[in-house]
């Protein structure tokens, strides 16, 4: 048996959240041929598996249509996890967390680990691709750090890097080659993450007892010849 008490951290539902809260805000915008702005719309992102997002598209009938509702759209997935020793620490650290009533929280070092993400954007158009990588990639440079409550109930955040590692593109059609659907980029990340044993608290410092012994051959200066 690991553990001799159940504890729950939660720290890989945390660490999906965290990174798709990074581009909850990106947008895209239609101008028309003057270049005056006519729509800008929030790119939606959802937590799903790039393969069958594309066959959910593409099997969609209304694609065929005006799909200002449909596209651009992002999904995003963890792929991997993977131990990182590099970033190895002495298992036997103690680390301390504030709890929201200002009393200390106690566990040891936690375990490095490398989360991978796969980041898929979908679009009709270059144009509206290139707005959203563009929101994008100057925030990663390569990397990108943000603070995550990994620990519940503690007041303390764990600053944790998410890193761009590759940008891929390519295009999806459907009939004819000259027929273009559908273009669709993938970002691969990297979040250097931890993961937290059980925390642990110790009991509070009530009395302290201190021996002293005062020079007696001195002139009462008070010199403190031994402390224990």
């Amino acid at each position: 048996m690991l553990y001799s008490k159940f504890f729950e951290n939660r720290a890989t539902r945390k660490y999906i959240s965290v990174f798709g809260q990074m581009f909850r805000k990106i947008s895209v915008s239609r101008k028309n041929s003057s270049n005056n702005t006519l729509h800008r719309e929030i790119v939606p992102i959802a937590y799903a598996n790039k393969d069958k997002y594309v066959e959910r598209l593409m099997e969609d009938g209304e694609l065929n249509k005006e799909i200002a509702m449909k596209l651009p759209r992002m999904s995003f997935e963890m792929t991997s996890v993977a131990y990182d020793a590099i970033r190895k620490k002495n298992t036997m650290n103690r680390v301390q967390f504030q709890q929201s009533d200002n009393t200390k929280v106690w566990t040891y070092e936690p375990t490095p680990y490398d989360i991978n993400f796969s980041l898929s954007i979908y679009a009709k158009s270059q144009t509206e691709m290139y707005q959203i990588l563009e929101q994008i990639v100057p925030a990663f440079t390569p990397s990108r750090t943000e603070a995550v409550r990994i620990v519940d109930d503690q007041i303390d955040a764990v600053d944790c890097s998410f890193s761009l590692v590759s940008i891929a593109p390519s295009d999806t059609y459907e009939g004819q080659f000259e027929e273009r659907r559908m273009i669709i980029y993938e970002l691969d990340f990297t979040c250097r993450g931890f993961y937290f044993g059980p925390m642990r608290s110790s009991a509070r410092v009530r009395a302290v007892l201190a021996n002293m012994l005062i020079d007696p051959g001195g002139v009462n200066d008070g010199t403190i010849l031994a402390y224990g």
